[in-house]
């Protein structure tokens, strides 16, 4: 068996060097080595392009992972966080949602499904300056929360330092630290109050913007379960054929460009077409690399 694959090797090398049973100077065989490496380069890079051609599953059901982080989150601000995707920060130069969708139907094989589209149309609706405004306004707020928190953070390490110095009986003028424990503690409980001010103003916002008619409309749209169960089930299955999809794009590609170098060469082999029987063998080895490697 051994030597049997050994002498297949060495009548492939044979055809890949030879022209009319005369080896190739090293220079000849340089250059075509180079130019099959440009060539099998293309090649990957145009089955690339053509495993695109069927969108994937994750554009044809674009809304399946947010309303799956939406099932499984717990958090009690996840109503809130879900309506806050419908409100991107940056809306001057943006599609529709809906529209945005669609979008991956253009140059491609298949369809975004119904479920999807009608979830981008809730969003949509969502999505307005007035809504705008309140999650920019919660913003602004938890940015306050955080710098006060922040302050908190120093604040406490120099209380603490201030306790342990006072306690090792040091003097105020021998402390390292600008604030004493009693304006650190003032300072402490100040910041507090603010921050829970500004969490009750932020939660009431919240409130505000989960009691619009659209957010309310798109939460008991995301809770039917029987319809995302189907986007759910279309999905998986979407995800088991794709790769299967591609392969086949990929074939249709490849397969022709192997039966024309086939033809080629066995062509210019009868008619005794040394360099023509050359240069199609190597694009028949080329053509054959990719489709070998793709169905592994």
């Amino acid at each position: 068996m051994f030597a049997r694959i050994r002498r297949l090797l060495s009548q492939f090398f044979s055809k890949s060097r030879t022209i009319n049973n005369e080896p190739l100077n090293k220079v000849s065989l340089i250059v075509i080595i180079l130019i099959d490496i440009f060539i099998l380069m293309n090649v990957f890079a145009g089955l690339d392009d053509i495993s695109r051609w069927y969108i994937s599953p994750d554009k044809a059901y674009p809304c399946y992972s947010e309303w799956q982080d939406y099932q499984t989150k717990t958090t009690k601000d996840k109503d809130y966080e879900i309506v806050r995707l419908s409100l991107p920060n940056n809306t001057k130069y943006q599609l529709s949602f809906q529209r945005n969708y669609q979008q991956v139907e253009v140059g491609h094989l298949g369809k975004v499904f119904k479920t999807c589209l009608q979830y981008a149309d809730y969003k949509d609706k969502i999505n307005n300056p007035e809504k705008q405004q309140i999650v920019k306004t919660i913003d602004q707020k938890q940015a306050k929360i955080k710098t006060f928190e922040q302050d908190n953070r120093t604040i406490q390490a120099q209380y603490d330092s201030t306790l342990l110095e006072k306690i090792a009986g040091h003097g105020r003028e021998q402390s390292i630290n600008q604030v004493s424990a009693e304006k650190a503690k003032q300072a402490l409980e100040q910041n507090n109050r603010q921050i829970s001010t500004l969490n009750q103003e932020n939660s009431t916002l919240k409130n505000e913007l989960l009691a619009k008619p659209e957010s309310i409309s798109f939460i008991t749209f995301l809770k039917d379960n029987n319809q995302f169960r189907e986007v759910e089930k279309g999905y998986k299955k979407a995800s088991f054929q794709y790769p299967g999809i591609q392969l086949a794009f990929q074939s249709l590609f490849l397969l022709p460009l192997i039966l024309i170098a086939l033809s080629v060469h066995k062509f210019a082999q009868g008619r005794g077409y040394g360099l023509v029987s050359l240069i199609s063998w190597h694009l028949l080895v080329i053509f054959f690399i990719p489709l070998i490697v793709k169905i592994f």
